[in-house]
């Protein structure tokens, strides 16, 4: 298994943790999305980090245009609702460990 470290030293060892970081990468830095294509959706194991990866790929964008959009299209329940997908933004992640974080998504989908 592929392990990260964060900033703080802390090793990132949960597909949820990984998860997040990754989507927190999405929303901290959404004028880079050439990487978004890198992951399906099935690559998150948490169907409302689907959700999200779902928005995130067909409108990019930070966590509260997401948050917008989901709302518009009557899915933000479904992604955790606001107060979950602001929390995401509050993560340890930091964007300098996104290839890692997106690697680890790639190697547990193909674990199964």
């Amino acid at each position: 298994m592929l392990c990260a470290t964060q900033g703080d030293g802390k090793t990132m060892t949960t597909t949820y943790e990984t998860e997040r970081a990754v989507l927190c990468c999405a929303f901290m830095r959404p004028d880079d999305a050439a990487w978004h294509g890198e992951l399906t959706v099935w690559a998150f194991k948490d169907v409302r980090h689907r959700v999200l990866w779902d928005a995130v790929r067909k409108w990019g964008g930070d966590a509260q245009t997401v948050i917008g959009r989901l709302e518009g299209a009557g899915r933000l329940e479904a992604a955790g609702g606001v107060r979950y997908i602001a929390g995401i933004t509050d993560s340890l992640a930091t964007t300098a460990f996104r290839d890692a974080y997106v690697a680890m998504l790639r190697e547990r989908r193909e674990e199964g």
